[in-house]
Protein backbone atom coordinates (compact mmCIF):
# COMPACT_ATOMS: atom_id res chain seq x y z
CA UNK A 1 0.00 0.00 0.00
CA UNK A 2 1.46 3.59 -0.89
CA UNK A 3 2.56 5.67 2.32
CA UNK A 4 -0.04 8.30 1.07
CA UNK A 5 -2.95 6.33 0.99
CA UNK A 6 -2.30 4.86 4.72
CA UNK A 7 -1.38 8.67 5.71
CA UNK A 8 -5.60 9.18 4.78
CA UNK A 9 -6.74 6.61 6.26
CA UNK A 10 -5.49 7.23 9.37
CA UNK A 11 -6.61 10.87 8.86
CA UNK A 12 -10.16 9.56 8.11
CA UNK A 13 -9.98 7.12 11.42
CA UNK A 14 -8.86 10.20 13.45
CA UNK A 15 -11.49 12.20 12.20
CA UNK A 16 -14.39 9.28 12.86
CA UNK A 17 -12.78 8.81 16.45
CA UNK A 18 -13.08 12.32 17.30
CA UNK A 19 -16.64 12.57 16.00
CA UNK A 20 -17.26 9.59 18.18
CA UNK A 21 -16.05 11.00 21.73
CA UNK A 22 -17.56 14.52 20.61
CA UNK A 23 -20.70 12.99 20.59
CA UNK A 24 -20.52 11.09 23.36
CA UNK A 25 -19.62 13.81 25.77
CA UNK A 26 -22.35 15.69 24.22
CA UNK A 27 -24.62 13.35 25.40
CA UNK A 28 -23.39 12.94 28.71
CA UNK A 29 -23.28 16.50 28.99
CA UNK A 30 -27.36 16.24 27.57
CA UNK A 31 -27.86 14.05 30.62
CA UNK A 32 -26.01 16.25 32.72
CA UNK A 33 -28.05 18.74 32.22
CA UNK A 34 -31.63 17.12 32.20
CA UNK A 35 -30.94 15.95 35.63
CA UNK A 36 -30.13 19.38 36.43
CA UNK A 37 -33.40 20.54 35.29
CA UNK A 38 -35.57 17.55 36.35
CA UNK A 39 -34.19 18.01 39.74
CA UNK A 40 -35.32 21.61 39.86
CA UNK A 41 -38.99 20.61 39.03
CA UNK A 42 -39.78 17.31 40.74
CA UNK A 43 -43.44 16.56 41.43
CA UNK A 44 -45.48 17.36 44.59
CA UNK A 45 -45.36 14.73 46.99
CA UNK A 46 -48.50 12.86 46.95
CA UNK A 47 -50.61 14.83 49.44
CA UNK A 48 -50.24 18.33 47.32
CA UNK A 49 -51.65 17.16 44.17
CA UNK A 50 -52.24 19.86 42.02
CA UNK A 51 -54.75 20.44 38.98
CA UNK A 52 -53.16 18.72 36.66
CA UNK A 53 -52.18 15.68 38.68
CA UNK A 54 -55.93 15.58 39.36
CA UNK A 55 -56.68 14.67 36.09
CA UNK A 56 -54.12 11.67 35.99
CA UNK A 57 -56.60 10.35 39.27
CA UNK A 58 -58.59 7.26 38.20
CA UNK A 59 -62.25 7.86 38.62
CA UNK A 60 -64.08 5.30 39.19
CA UNK A 61 -67.77 5.87 38.14
CA UNK A 62 -65.52 6.94 34.51
CA UNK A 63 -63.74 3.45 34.77
CA UNK A 64 -67.34 1.86 34.73
CA UNK A 65 -68.49 4.11 31.68
CA UNK A 66 -65.33 3.75 29.58
CA UNK A 67 -65.78 -0.05 30.40
CA UNK A 68 -69.65 -0.22 28.94
CA UNK A 69 -68.34 1.59 26.40
CA UNK A 70 -65.96 -1.13 25.21
CA UNK A 71 -68.12 -4.32 26.14
CA UNK A 72 -71.06 -2.54 23.80
CA UNK A 73 -67.82 -1.78 21.34
CA UNK A 74 -67.39 -5.68 21.54
CA UNK A 75 -71.13 -6.25 21.03
CA UNK A 76 -71.46 -3.93 18.14
CA UNK A 77 -68.56 -5.50 16.31
CA UNK A 78 -68.90 -8.99 16.66
CA UNK A 79 -72.60 -8.46 15.42
CA UNK A 80 -71.12 -7.00 12.78
CA UNK A 81 -69.48 -10.05 12.29
CA UNK A 82 -72.32 -12.58 11.87
CA UNK A 83 -73.31 -14.02 8.82
CA UNK A 84 -76.40 -12.67 9.02
CA UNK A 85 -76.60 -9.94 11.87
CA UNK A 86 -79.50 -8.75 13.18
CA UNK A 87 -79.67 -4.62 11.82
CA UNK A 88 -81.99 -3.60 14.41
CA UNK A 89 -80.57 -5.10 16.84
CA UNK A 90 -77.18 -3.37 16.17
CA UNK A 91 -79.16 -0.39 15.71
CA UNK A 92 -79.78 -0.37 19.43
CA UNK A 93 -76.05 -1.60 20.50
CA UNK A 94 -75.12 1.73 18.52
CA UNK A 95 -77.32 3.79 20.21
CA UNK A 96 -76.25 3.03 23.41
CA UNK A 97 -72.60 3.14 22.36
CA UNK A 98 -73.22 6.79 20.97
CA UNK A 99 -74.92 7.22 24.43
CA UNK A 100 -71.46 6.03 26.44
CA UNK A 101 -69.36 8.03 24.23
CA UNK A 102 -71.22 11.13 25.28
CA UNK A 103 -71.30 10.59 28.33
CA UNK A 104 -67.84 9.86 28.62
CA UNK A 105 -67.31 13.59 26.92
CA UNK A 106 -69.33 15.40 29.28
CA UNK A 107 -67.47 13.74 31.87
CA UNK A 108 -64.19 14.68 30.72
CA UNK A 109 -64.77 18.57 29.75
CA UNK A 110 -66.45 19.10 33.49
CA UNK A 111 -63.67 17.59 34.86
CA UNK A 112 -61.17 20.19 32.86
CA UNK A 113 -63.39 22.98 33.90
CA UNK A 114 -62.97 21.97 37.63
CA UNK A 115 -59.56 21.68 37.58
CA UNK A 116 -59.04 24.92 35.09
CA UNK A 117 -60.57 26.65 38.41
CA UNK A 118 -58.16 25.71 40.34
CA UNK A 119 -54.98 26.72 37.91
CA UNK A 120 -53.43 29.91 37.73
CA UNK A 121 -53.08 31.70 34.54
CA UNK A 122 -49.73 30.57 33.87
CA UNK A 123 -50.43 26.73 34.27
CA UNK A 124 -53.50 27.49 32.67
CA UNK A 125 -51.75 28.60 29.55
CA UNK A 126 -49.26 25.95 29.17
CA UNK A 127 -51.35 22.98 29.97
CA UNK A 128 -54.28 24.02 27.41
CA UNK A 129 -51.36 25.74 25.03
CA UNK A 130 -50.42 22.30 24.39
CA UNK A 131 -53.68 20.47 23.98
CA UNK A 132 -54.23 23.01 21.41
CA UNK A 133 -51.47 22.31 19.70
CA UNK A 134 -52.13 18.59 20.00
CA UNK A 135 -55.05 19.32 18.70
CA UNK A 136 -54.37 21.90 15.92
CA UNK A 137 -51.67 19.10 14.53
CA UNK A 138 -54.71 16.49 14.14
CA UNK A 139 -56.62 19.00 12.35
CA UNK A 140 -53.52 19.59 9.94
CA UNK A 141 -53.12 15.80 9.41
CA UNK A 142 -56.68 15.55 8.97
CA UNK A 143 -56.90 18.56 6.11
CA UNK A 144 -53.57 17.04 4.75
CA UNK A 145 -54.80 13.83 4.01
CA UNK A 146 -58.16 15.50 2.77
CA UNK A 147 -55.78 17.32 -0.09
CA UNK A 148 -54.14 14.43 -1.22
CA UNK A 149 -57.61 12.95 -1.78
CA UNK A 150 -58.55 15.58 -3.98
CA UNK A 151 -55.39 15.64 -5.97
Amino acid sequence: MKKHYLHYLLWISLLFNIAFLGHFVYRTIEFRNHEKRGKMFNPPPPHEKGPIQRLKNRDPEMESIRLQNFELRKKFFDGLANESPDYEALSIVADSLISTQNQIEKKITKQFISVRKEMTGEEANQFFNRLTEHADKGCRRIKEKQNRRQK
